[in-house]
């Protein structure tokens, strides 16, 4: 899921604080270009839901927008059962692989960039996840595919038709369908099989897709590498964890991404008013910045779970 926590501050200079940002991504970028444990997470998480087609898309419920779903018992008296059976996927570092723009940030030294991203989605250079094609595919034979993402619309597109001005209002839905098709997958091609953020007026979140497509449809598996695309906030997840800790292997299955996403925000958000009045007053952005950052890692630091032996 593409986030702009993932941008990489300017290590210029000898600010400590940027240089600590550009070294955590950029061992994190390493493994997942490298590592035979990240392809092996990724093939792992594919194949764990492989296993479960026949049984989530037959009874499938549990979708964290419906929780009654997940409450509703399999077979025909479901009030669900005769809705066809739909998966939905993430994109990014779910199905494809953005670490090229992820290293290219590190050694231009960027911050995230709106523009400097739709090129990049416009490159169409990303890469397949390994396992997520096969999946897919296989996923498409029992199951209606929908991949909702947080790839952005200039402009909601709810009833053009016309290419020419989708590819103005929203070039990074055209890009994202053409790469994807050229990678094989499935309803690459179709655009009603695609949700990417402020396509559609009326929906604004990730939470308020998965309620629309879950109004029609058994939600019978969620695909994703960040909580926020199971489920509408870290809050309700924390509230509703005994219920939905169990779909995990299940109905929900999650890909690992230690490079970006929501998760770091937990580490810093009791510190959020602080950051504000410290850092809101300086002049430039730059500044401001770099002063949220050095107070936001310093208190994760304070949040390791250290060893301290005995003396």
């Amino acid at each position: 899921m593409q986030t702009k926590s993932q941008g990489v501050e300017d290590v210029g200079g000898t600010d400590e604080a940027n240089a600590q940002r550009s070294r955590e991504i950029l061992y994190a970028t390493l493994w997942m270009q490298h590592s035979t444990e990240y392809r092996a997470a990724a093939l792992q998480a594919f194949e764990s839901a492989r296993a479960q087609l026949k049984t989530a898309t037959k009874c499938g419920t549990a979708e964290a927008g419906q929780l009654q779903q997940s409450k509703g018992a399999c077979g025909a008296k479901s009030p669900w059962a005769k809705r066809p059976a739909a998966i939905i996927f993430d994109l990014d570092e779910t199905l494809l692989d953005n670490s090229a723009y992820q290293a290219f940030q590190i050694k231009h030294r960027e911050l995230y960039d709106d523009a400097r991203w739709e090129t990049w989605v416009k490159s169409e250079e990303a890469m397949e996840i390994a396992g997520a094609v096969d999946f897919v595919e296989a996923a498409s034979k029992v199951a209606r595919i929908y991949y909702v993402s947080n790839r952005a619309c200039r402009r909601p597109i709810d009833k053009i038709r016309v290419e020419q001005k989708v590819r103005e209002l929203c070039p990074q839905l055209l890009d994202t369908m053409s790469r994807m098709a050229k990678l094989g997958f499935p309803k690459a091609k179709d655009r009603s099989a695609f949700y990417l953020k402020g396509m559609y007026t009326d929906l604004r979140s990730k939470e308020e897709i998965r309620q629309k497509i879950a109004a029609k449809h058994r939600i019978a598996m969620l695909v994703g590498d960040d909580l926020e695309d199971f489920v509408e906030s870290r809050a309700v997840y924390a509230q509703n964890e005994a219920a939905l800790a169990p779909l995990w292997g299940k109905r929900w299955f999650i890909l690992p991404n230690p490079a970006y996403g929501s998760w770091p925000g937990v580490l810093s958000a009791d510190i959020e008013q602080e950051v504000s009045k410290a850092c809101d007053p300086l002049e430039t952005k730059e500044a401001r910045d770099r002063c949220a950052y050095r107070l936001r890692y310093e208190t994760r630091l304070d949040k390791l779970k250290v060893w301290l032996p005995l003396e």
